[in-house]
């Protein structure tokens, strides 16, 4: 009896170490799985925190960006509203010169038209003068 109780005391032993390592290697394969999970799990993390960080530097970027296109436009439009009152102005001299310069022909042509005239009426007067002593002597020399 002693030799059979030790004989299955050596297999309830044996047993117990072969369970054992099977539970051992069992845990030992999940252990390995919730490292590689682990290991994983800490890359997505890194790439996350990096796409993050890019995403943010971007958002950063586009920001900036707007706020230069935006000044941009107004530097633009100030300028072209700047222009537009340069020509304005330009117009109005252009405009005020061709104004002077018509008030200039204009009067130009009257005092050569009134000149000529003048002249015309002097002659007529001339004229008018000497037919008039004309007509006076004529007159004179049919009386006597």
């Amino acid at each position: 009896i002693g030799c059979k109780l030790l004989n299955i005391s050596m297999q309830a032993i044996s047993d117990a170490k072969a369970n054992a390592q099977v539970m051992k290697e069992q845990l030992e394969e999940q252990l390995a799985k919730y490292e590689k999970e682990l290991s994983e799990l800490n890359d997505f993390i890194s790439r996350k925190e990096k796409l993050e960080r890019d995403l943010e530097d971007t958002k950063a970027a586009l920001v900036r960006e707007r706020r230069e296109n935006e000044q941009s436009l107004q530097d633009l439009e100030r300028k072209a509203m700047q222009e537009k009152e340069r020509l304005k102005r330009e117009m109005m001299d252009r405009i005020r010169s061709t104004r002077e310069e018509i008030v200039k022909l204009t009067d130009k042509q009257l005092d050569a038209t009134t000149k000529k005239t003048i002249q015309e009426n002097e002659q007529m007067s001339s004229e008018l003068s000497f037919q008039s002593k004309e007509s006076e002597r004529l007159i004179k020399l049919n009386q006597r």
